[in-house]
């Protein structure tokens, strides 16, 4: 069972995944990040485009354009990508989902769930982006991509050279 969503797990390991590849690269196609992480495309990027419009991200169009951190990894919060995805309903409402769980009206978790939410919240809140990337450095497969299978190629297959481009330098070769 997770606390979080499915999409915000993706979204979690999404920005990790950038962070760590923006040390060879400035920009990270979705497309491989998609393969590499064995996520549904079209699904990461819907997730990629929430990110993007409140600020975490930013893309760019083009061959050599993708997605990248808008910011430093040490200015964004794990805390800032949950909210973003699954909003704060997570440290504000009931665990269980029942109306009117409070202090006064609690349910069967309340008071345990209580305190283990606040931990949470300060977990999430105080954790940067920057402190996941410089543990996971020498280790993010396993810890990322836990017992998914890795596609054996990356690299995204050469294009065809188009006919213009053949004639130009069979003239240029004369």
């Amino acid at each position: 069972m997770s606390v979080l969503s499915v999409r915000c797990v993706y979204a979690l390991r999404a920005v990790v995944y950038t962070a760590l590849q923006m040390r060879e690269r400035p920009y990270i196609s979705i497309r491989d990040m998609s393969e590499f992480l064995n996520m549904p495309f079209h699904f990461l990027t819907k997730v990629l485009q929430e990110l993007t419009k409140k600020g975490v991200l930013s893309s760019s169009r083009g061959p050599a354009g993708g997605i990248a951190l808008a910011r430093p990894p040490e200015e964004i919060t794990l805390m800032e990508i949950i909210e973003v995805v699954d909003g704060p309903a997570m440290f504000q409402h009931c665990l269980l989902g029942l109306e009117g769980c409070n202090d006064q009206k609690p349910c069967p978790l309340h008071r345990t769930w209580g305190p283990e939410r606040e931990r949470l919240k300060a977990l999430f809140a105080n954790t940067f982006v920057s402190d996941i990337i410089n543990d996971a450095a020498q280790h993010y497969e396993r810890m990322i991509f836990d017992n998914l299978p890795m596609p054996s190629r990356l690299k995204r297959k050469p294009r065809r050279k188009t006919v213009a481009r053949r004639v130009k330098r069979r003239r240029t070769k004369k």
